[in-house]
């Protein structure tokens, strides 16, 4: 085995089976592999060679997912790029790659200013004998390219091979126990190391069926999908789900739910689990490793790594194992760690070699299980203490048409530090900050409760759906 979508193709003998449906209808696995092998057929008859790089700026769908597996078939590079990214954000990420061969919409035509050949439309392309093998000559050449979150910094572009996709796919599927009799759901798309991995890397290797949606996961379309697909895994963020309990009515789920990205608050898996009987699982990771480690579902906890292979730890100041309960860097070693930053030799910071700084906070219980806290570079410090803005947040969240929140340590123009706090309100619904501000001043300590609220339409985030916490920061001086 030397070529991840060889080895997917190989491995699923009912050729009728469905492997996508999308916005248009479905493919069946053997059609999804003619499909790649004739698109594989085309790139190599352009001279697209093992190690270029091809750039896809497409909407999840039947056919990007064709353009991503030809790709990496021929043993070419996939980089993942986010289809709603600023104009400015997409062409330094283009202009980094220097594609041989750009997918893309053809609403993104007018942003891309990098000159190479550009392919909106695959269906005459298609026109060709099957491509037979494959243009790798190990599981340790580059496959993928993802885009790092820039919570804090620019995005940067992770490479990853052909093994860490088999990998993800094998570990994370036996741990899941997901099937070929499964039903595979994602609001994260393809540009998401998150999505490429539930609806690529994971549905393929067991031979199951994944849901690609083009559109912009809102609630609403994301609850019709639920009702009309029912798949039996979900994987989405703490944020919709809190608003499919919001908007619940004539909404059944029986699936397995996984959340990435952010704190899962307690309430909300209490919550969950009283509207379907089951909680929702911790997915945690990084660009720069992929999937690590699924939590149990009943608490907030990160679970443990996914096999043996895999380890995690929470650190000291001094790179000691912090004790139970004792807040510290989370720190894993992964065998699917990705091979660096694209054109430069900066990488993740290391301990021993060995454990890659995350830039998470956390602490462990007696049991071993990893509770997640926070960024680092969110931490506050108020009054000599330390807190998690998510520990305010949590509660600011609780109140009744609060649909997003978002708290900050900021400096006032007499140079005194305050807590702030940043809220979206749910779609229709006004909010009064007089009364939030008292009601939450009512349920946390005097000292934590924020000193200013802000109503806004929307929170700063990354081109990847992460909080840009510092950006709020100038907004409010």
């Amino acid at each position: 085995m030397k070529n991840f979508t060889e080895e997917i193709f190989a491995r699923n003998n009912n050729k009728n089976k469905t492997a996508f449906t999308d916005n248009t209808g479905t493919i069946s696995y053997g059609e999804l592999e003619h499909k790649t092998r004739c698109l594989a057929s085309w790139l190599v008859a352009n001279n697209i060679n093992p190690g270029d790089n091809i750039s896809i700026v497409m909407d999840d769908s039947i056919d990007s997912a064709v353009c991503i597996l030809a790709t990496i078939l021929i043993g070419a590079v996939a980089v993942l790029h986010n289809t709603r990214a600023s104009k400015h954000n997409l062409n330094l990420q283009v202009d980094l790659i220097e594609p041989k061969l750009l997918f893309a919409n053809p609403t993104t035509l007018d942003t891309i200013h990098y000159k190479t050949t550009t392919i909106t439309d695959i269906t005459a392309l298609l026109d060709c004998n099957e491509y037979a093998g494959s243009g790798t000559n190990s599981l340790d050449d580059i496959a993928f390219m993802f885009w790092s979150s820039g919570t804090s910094r620019s995005s940067r572009a992770v490479m990853h091979t052909h093994r860490t996709a088999v990998l993800i796919a094998e570990n994370s599927t036996n741990m899941l126990n997901m099937t070929g009799r499964d039903r595979v759901y994602s609001t994260a798309k393809f540009f998401f190391g998150y999505g490429t991995s539930t609806k690529i890397f994971m549905a393929l290797w067991v031979g199951a069926e994944a849901y690609l949606d083009a559109g912009v996961a809102s609630v609403y379309r994301v609850k019709s999908i639920l009702q009309n697909y029912q798949p039996t895994y979900i994987f989405s963020s703490v944020g919709m789900f809190k608003q499919l309990l919001d908007h619940s009515a004539n909404l059944t789920v029986k699936a397995k739910c996984f959340t990435s990205g952010d704190r899962l608050p307690k309430q909300l898996i209490q919550r969950w689990n009283t509207f379907t009987g089951d909680g929702i699982y911790n997915f945690y990771g990084a660009t720069e490793v992929l999937v690590f480690s699924f939590g149990n579902g009943k608490n907030n906890d990160l679970g443990k790594p996914i096999n043996t292979n895999y380890d995690i730890r929470v650190a000291d100041e001094n790179g000691n194992e912090s004790a139970a309960h004792e807040v510290g860097s989370i720190q894993i070693a992964s065998p699917t760690e990705g091979r660096g930053y694209y054109k430069t030799n900066d990488w993740v910071t290391k301990v021993n070699n060995k454990w890659i700084v995350t830039g998470d906070l956390g602490y462990r219980d007696e049991d071993g299980y990893i509770y997640y806290t926070c960024r680092s570079v969110d931490i506050i410090k108020i009054n000599g203490w330390y807190v998690s803005p998510q520990d305010i947040e949590e509660t600011i969240l609780s109140y009744k048409g609060v649909a997003e929140a978002a708290v900050i340590l900021n400096t006032t123009e007499d140079d005194i530090d305050q807590i702030e706090a940043f809220v979206v309100s749910d779609k229709g619904t006004t909010v009064d900050l007089i009364d939030l501000k008292q009601w939450t001043f009512s349920r946390i300590e005097k000292s934590l409760c924020p000193r200013q609220f802000h109503l806004v339409d929307v929170l700063p985030q990354t081109d990847t759906g992460k909080l840009q916490r510092y950006k709020l920061k100038r907004s409010a001086t």
